[in-house]
């Protein structure tokens, strides 16, 4: 064979392989609402509430502190991930979105190697699920 057909031919097989294992990444939505994370850390559950909008195809959250609010409008959506800066803090949270949930980590930009796990829940507005008051501890006779 010529050595420029070769050539040719391998050519056309090296741009198909490369296509054929370009995997096709599906981009998935997010819920917009209220959510409830959750931020593993030393054997305890720190909960906090935050609000998803989308506006004119972009999203935004709410960091919700009883009246209290923080926007964060760095919120980017890539595939079936979720990438939320919390430039204040120097913290990111990364997360697989599972329709109603996400799942990921909770990474402080400033401390090396910090990644804490964190998880959320959509549509729950309380930060505890049974708010326990020490007073039923207490047993009075």
């Amino acid at each position: 064979m010529d050595k420029q057909l070769i050539k040719f031919i391998s050519g056309i097989l090296l741009v198909g392989l490369f296509f054929s294992c370009k995997k096709e990444v599906k981009q998935v939505d997010l819920q917009e609402g209220i959510w409830r994370g959750e931020i593993h850390m030393q054997d305890h559950k720190l909960p906090f509430n935050f609000e998803i909008l989308k506006e004119n195809g972009s999203y935004k959250a709410n960091l919700i502190n009883a009246e209290e609010n923080l926007l964060l409008d760095d919120l980017k959506i890539v595939g079936d991930s979720l990438f939320m800066k919390l430039h204040i803090f120097d913290i990111d949270l990364r997360a697989k979105i599972n329709d109603m949930s996400l799942n990921g980590y909770y990474i402080k930009n400033y401390k090396e190697n910090y990644k804490l796990p964190f998880k959320a829940v959509y549509n729950k507005s309380g930060r505890f699920d049974e708010p326990k008051s020490s007073l039923s501890l207490i047993h009075i006779s």
